[in-house]
């Protein structure tokens, strides 16, 4: 018993390591874009009707 509890708490203080390691290593940055600036070009999206489900579709005799 004493042995599994020294290994959930030891489980516990890495990932609480890690987890100050990566807020210390995380930074975020702006950005920066002029008026107008795109990286790639969007189509219009193109206009379909609805396929049918299964159980949509009439019963064949």
């Amino acid at each position: 018993m004493g042995l599994l509890l020294l290994f959930a708490a030891c489980g516990n203080l890495e990932q609480s390591e890690e987890e100050k390691i990566r807020r210390q290593n995380a930074k975020g940055e702006y950005i920066l874009r002029q008026d107008g600036e795109v990286l790639f070009s969007v189509e219009a999206p193109k206009v379909r009707s609805r396929e049918k489900y299964p159980w949509e579709e009439e019963k064949k005799r």
